[in-house]
């Protein structure tokens, strides 16, 4: 028997930015658990989604990057990855633009591996992660030059299997990277072309919802500010 995740918009009745920041807000929202039923208040970040690359060589060898997260207090050894903060940019085309940025890499093959929300009950962040073959490197005259805790990013070439004990022995911690090599490890065993063209739609990311699922304005006069 299968299952899969459904799609559920409940009412949302009002809607206000709690904060307002320059990559994500957080809003305050309320909404209706059934029609006419309890009404409920909840806090969560207004996230713009990212997409992350899981790079695979001729060697079965994945790359990873180490980079500072302030937030932890940590480097984090890392797959390629990026916010989607550019309006109406494709979503594969963010994740060859950040692979190019982050790698100086191009690749020619492009699968999804997978689709998920990192923290459902607190944030919208949505992520698709990729699968990258046929490696090339960009010119050295087209590289993009890396600015703040990028210019410290460190690059290593790692086989699959080591990355994913060491992910499995609690030596990596990076949400993206360890559900990447996990499942770059289980497609490798039913084959790499049973997944996902590069080009699927991707319903979940909050850019592709129905206009009317997005939540209800604030009745005017009430101080409540909407998203931009």
């Amino acid at each position: 028997m299968t299952f899969q995740d459904e799609p559920d918009f409940r009412k949302v009745l009002s809607r206000e930015v709690s904060f307002d920041g320059r990559i994500w807000d957080v809003l305050t929202e309320t909404f209706e658990l059934n029609d006419g039923g309890e009404q409920l208040t909840r806090e969560y970040i207004d996230h713009p989604g990212a997409v992350a690359v899981v790079v695979l060589d001729e060697a079965e060898q994945v790359l990873l990057l180490k980079q500072y997260r302030h937030p932890v207090r940590a480097s984090l050894w890392e797959i390629p990855a990026g916010l989607l903060d550019i309006e109406g940019e494709d979503f594969q085309l963010a994740a060859a633009r950040e692979l190019a940025e982050e790698a100086d890499l191009l690749a020619s093959d492009w699968r999804v591996l997978l689709d998920v929300n990192n923290s459902a009950g607190s944030s919208s962040e949505a992520v698709r992660i990729y699968l990258a073959r046929g490696i090339s490197e960009v010119p050295e005259a087209e590289r993009h030059v890396r600015t703040a805790e990028e210019s410290e990013i460190q690059l290593r070439w790692v086989p699959l299997d080591e990355a994913v004990t060491a992910a499995l022995t609690g030596r990596m911690h990076s949400f993206s990277a360890i559900s990447g090599l996990l499942a770059a490890a289980a497609a490798r065993s039913t084959g790499f072309e049973q997944l996902r063209p590069a080009d699927s739609a991707w319903p979940e990311h909050p850019s592709q919802w129905p206009t009317e699922a997005q939540p209800a304005q604030p009745p005017f006069g009430q101080g409540a500010t909407a998203n931009p």
